[in-house]
């Protein structure tokens, strides 16, 4: 079958935004309604647990249960997606492979490298705006699932499958729909399709604190354009980059 790139870039920006906007609430609910059931839960405190901002509210049964089947939704549609995506980007993951072949040992060093300055660059910048303002929602989410019985199936989520699918669409597929423009715009649509799923559970009710709230985001989206830019357009290589910094992340947090 004839691989049509634009043709296979929609079908995979489709795939993803399907999963994680429609597919993944069903999926979680799916997993909550089972959860409920075998630990005799209300199954209402539980859904309302996904849409509270407010964690001390809840029982430590509720916590628990939000935490799991929270955690377990996440996995499961990161699987999916990131099977779809894969399948429908695999054009890329082999032309890149191949790349690296040539100076395997170079590519493996530079995208360390790269990896390790990310991470210092981005928690030096959440360090500076945790003065200014509180996490993101998206941040506080996360933060509580590990806390609370789901930290197992979130790191296979956010360390695994979350920076393969993510840097496939926000870069490998952003940057190849935006390639006839200037880089500039790559950048920009990257940096702004990577920020913005990350903020949609956050307040916008103050537009300021969401704003400072999606810079950590922003400068992470740029650093992550900028290694994928400096590495010839190499998916890997932003990959490895993104999972050492969710890695040491998920880490930290355990403390």
């Amino acid at each position: 079958m004839e691989y049509n790139d634009k043709k296979n870039i929609y079908f995979a920006l489709m795939s993803y935004l399907g999963v994680l906007f429609i597919l993944a609430s069903f999926i979680t609910i799916g997993i909550a309604i089972v959860y409920s059931a075998v630990n005799e839960l209300n199954l209402y405190d539980i859904y309302n647990s996904f849409i509270t901002t407010d964690f001390t509210s809840l029982t430590p049964e509720i916590l628990k249960a939000s935490a799991i089947t929270q955690a377990y939704g996440n996995l499961v549609s990161y699987v999916i997606s990131c099977v779809l995506v894969v399948i429908f980007l695999r054009k890329y993951l082999v032309e890149d492979a191949l790349k690296i072949k040539e100076n395997p040992l170079k590519f493996i060093g530079l995208s360390l490298l790269a990896g390790l300055l990310f991470i210092v660059i981005s928690f030096v910048i959440d360090f500076a705006f945790s003065y200014l303002v509180d996490s993101s929602q998206n941040q506080q989410n996360i933060e509580m699932i590990m806390s609370y019985g789901g930290a197992v199936p979130m790191v296979l989520a956010v360390v695994l499958f979350a920076p393969v699918v993510e840097e496939l669409i926000y870069r490998k597929a952003i940057f190849k729909l935006f390639e006839n423009n200037s880089i500039t715009a790559c950048y920009v649509a990257s940096i702004i399709f990577f920020t913005l799923p990350h903020m949609l559970s956050s307040d916008m009710s103050n537009m300021l604190t969401w704003f400072l709230q999606c810079i950590p985001y922003a400068a992470c989206g740029f650093m992550l354009c900028y290694i994928y830019h400096k590495s010839n357009h190499n998916i890997y290589a932003v990959i490895i980059a993104h999972m050492m910094n969710n890695l040491l992340a998920a880490v930290l947090m355990f403390i």
